[in-house]
């Protein structure tokens, strides 16, 4: 919860925008262009400390994504289906 002394600022509030979408995973280029930064780095620059330093869920996502859910490689999986 945000505590405020006197009234908030727009400033704060645009911090708190951006801070939050990072936390629920929003894709860094749509915050970019939300806030109007010229490019991603610069928002990086800024809230890249926000950023979680581990992301347990990344190998899984990759494996699944190059072999899929039946084990075998999503590319075998293709070439096979247009016979």
């Amino acid at each position: 919860m945000l505590i405020f002394h006197g009234s908030p600022r727009f400033h704060n509030l645009r911090h708190t925008n951006a801070s939050l979408r990072l936390e629920n995973g929003e894709n860094i280029k749509y915050i970019q262009t939300q806030l109007g930064h010229a490019s991603p780095t610069i928002t990086l620059n800024v809230y890249a400390h926000l950023m979680k330093d581990r992301n347990p869920e990344a190998p899984q996502r990759l494996e699944n994504a190059v072999f899929g859910e039946s084990g075998k490689m999503v590319a075998e999986m293709k070439k096979g289906s247009r016979s």
